[in-house]
């Protein structure tokens, strides 16, 4: 039982003969609700953001570089990430937004619990998922949380054009797929949904339906439940 195809394979190629079964992560229900958040910045002006660890193969340095390079084309716009990445990590990280001239611009919060972390990311308009193209990513696989929790709350998530993203996103339908590690098209691609409305509730509805019908709890939990029980009645137990 694993949450991606891509693992599936990955198993299957160390020699996991067994039937192997995908059901993704799914979403807390908070996602879903439309609360919002104490976070007294997230009220002034308009936001994306980034919520995960800075582990080097969630490449959030791609997005933060593209934000700096098109920051002062949309200078209503400010990015929030929350993350519980280790302290150096974080430091480098802040580092390098200072040197990008954007620190003004970037809000770093602690890891949050899940029903206020639904409520901050109810204050963005979208989030991104920059994914680098390593075997963590490409053979090992993932079925990324932030993804899921994003479509959920009805916001549409730019992610890396992997495998791994493309299971969960169609590109222009429900969210927007962009070549890994590729900053001028991150960049082109957060200046894109900054500046056209339009397109951001198309795919903020889009979102949040493919949401509703793929990664619900309850549907979810269906599922992990008419598969133990399949499995016991196989196992005779």
């Amino acid at each position: 039982l694993t949450v991606s195809d891509t693992t599936a394979k990955a198993l299957s190629s160390i020699g996991i003969n067994k039937d192997i079964c995908v059901i993704p992560n799914s979403a807390h229900n908070a996602f879903f609700t439309n609360e919002k958040c104490q976070i007294a910045e997230l009220h002034k002006g308009r936001w994306f953001g980034y919520f995960g660890s800075l582990h080097s193969w969630q490449g959030v340095e791609t997005a933060v570089n593209a934000f700096a390079d098109i920051a002062d084309e949309i200078p209503h716009f400010n990015m929030l990430i929350v993350t519980g990445g280790k302290k150096i990590a974080r430091k480098l990280l802040r580092k390098r937004i200072r040197k990008k001239g954007i620190e003004e611009r970037v809000l770093f919060i602690p890891s949050l619990p899940t029903i206020e972390l639904a409520t901050a990311i109810n204050m963005l308009e979208f989030t991104v998922c920059p994914l680098t193209e390593t075997r963590r990513n490409t053979f090992q696989g993932c079925c990324p949380i932030k993804i899921v929790e994003s479509m959920a709350a009805g916001k549409p998530v730019i992610a890396s054009d992997l495998e791994v993203c493309r299971k969960l996103i169609k590109n222009y339908h429900n969210g927007l797929l962009v070549s890994a590690a590729n900053r001028r098209k991150w960049a082109l691609s957060i200046l894109q949904l900054a500046n056209n409305g339009v397109l951001l509730n198309k795919l903020a509805t889009n979102a949040r339906r493919t949401a509703e019908d793929k990664f619900a709890r309850n549907n979810i939990h269906k599922r992990l439940t008419d598969y133990f029980l399949r499995t016991i009645r196989q196992n005779g137990d």
